[in-house]
C-alpha cells in the first residue's frame, strides 16, 4: 500500500502518541490505585523528543497529549486535580520544542551520526521542559525553587527516558529525519522503477555467445566481465614469473620459436 507523506506522518505520530499515552496512563493508574502519589514513571519526554526529531514541529504535540492522559487517569482515580498539575503535565511538555532550534541551519544529518550532538539535544529538551514547568507554577514558589523541585522530581524519568531515547538512537532507523528519509526512499524507488523499465526494453545479453566469440572467457565472466582475454594472459604470465614457472602461453611461444629456428637451420644445410 502506497501512503502519502502526510498519511505516513499522521500514522507515525499517532503510534508514538498512543505508546506514550498508554505508558503514562498505566503508570499513573498503578501508582495511584491504592495510595495517592504525585510521582509516576513517564516516557513522554523521550518519545516526544523522538517524534520532534523525526517530524519537526509536528511532533511537539505527542508529549502534551500523553501528559493530559496521565492527568485524566488521576482525575478518574482521585477526583479533580489542581491547575498546577494540569499546567505541569500539559503546557510543561511544550518546553521540549526548544530543540527545534537545533534544526534551524539544517543540522539534522550531522546530528544523526554524532552522539555528542544527540546528548546535547536530549539534555536541552529536558531542560526546556523543566523551565516551562517551573514558569507555569510561579504561583507556588519562585522560579529557581520550582526548577530545582521539578528537576529533582523528574530525575528518574529523565534517566529512564535517556535509556529509551539512546536505545532508539542506536537502531539507526528510529531517531532520524523522516522527511529526508521518505524523499530518499521515493527517489530510490523511482530509480529502481526506471532501471526495471530499461531492462525490459533492452534484449537479454547472452554471455555464452560473447564467450564463444572470444570477447570474454569463463574467468572474465566470474570477474563480472571486467577482464579481457589479454588481461588474463598477462596476469597468468606475471603469476608464473613470480612462481618461477613458465606459462603455457610462454611455452607455446618458445616451442614456435624453436621450430622456426630449426627450419632456418635445415634450410641452411640444404643450401
Amino acid at each position: 500500500m502506497n501512503m502519502s507523506k502526510r498519511s505516513y506522518e499522521a500514522l507515525d505520530l499517532a503510534i508514538l502518541t498512543l505508546v506514550a499515552s498508554v505508558f503514562e496512563g498505566v503508570c499513573v493508574f498503578l501508582l495511584n490505585k491504592k495510595t495517592t502519589s504525585d510521582f509516576f514513571l513517564s516516557l513522554s519526554a523521550a518519545l516526544g523528543l523522538i517524534a520532534i526529531f523525526r517530524w519537526g514541529i509536528a511532533g511537539v504535540g505527542v508529549s502534551p497529549i500523553a501528559g493530559a492522559v496521565g492527568v485524566l487517569v488521576r482525575v478518574f482515580l482521585l477526583g479533580e486535580q489542581s491547575v498546577s498539575m494540569w499546567l505541569s503535565y500539559t503546557l510543561g511538555y511544550f518546553g521540549l520544542a526548544v530543540v527545534l532550534l537545533f534544526f534551524m541551519k539544517g543540522n539534522k544529518p550531522k546530528m544523526e551520526g554524532n552522539l555528542g550532538w544527540m546528548i546535547l539535544y536530549y539534555a536541552a529538551g529536558c531542560l526546556g521542559m523543566e523551565i516551562v514547568r517551573a514558569l507555569s507554577n510561579l504561583g507556588n514558589h519562585d522560579f529557581l525553587k520550582n526548577l530545582t523541585l521539578f528537576v529533582a522530581f523528574d530525575l528518574l524519568n529523565i534517566v529512564l527516558g535517556a535509556v529509551v531515547f539512546f536505545l532508539a538512537y542506536a537502531q539507526k532507523s528510529l531517531v532520524v529525519d523522516m522527511n529526508a528519509y521518505l524523499e530518499r526512499t521515493a527517489k530510490e524507488k523511482k530509480e529502481l522503477s526506471e532501471a526495471m523499465k530499461a531492462k525490459k526494453a533492452n534484449p537479454k545479453i547472452n554471455y555464452e555467445e560473447l564467450a564463444n566469440g572470444f570477447e570474454i572467457n569463463e574467468a572474465a565472466l566470474l570477474d563480472g566481465g571486467t577482464l579481457t582475454t589479454e588481461d588474463l594472459r598477462e596476469l597468468e604470465r606475471n603469476r608464473r614469473a613470480f612462481e618461477g614457472e613458465k606459462s603455457r602461453f610462454d611455452q607455446e611461444n618458445e616451442a614456435l620459436r624453436q621450430y622456426q629456428e630449426s627450419k632456418k637451420t635445415q634450410g641452411g644445410k640444404k643450401e
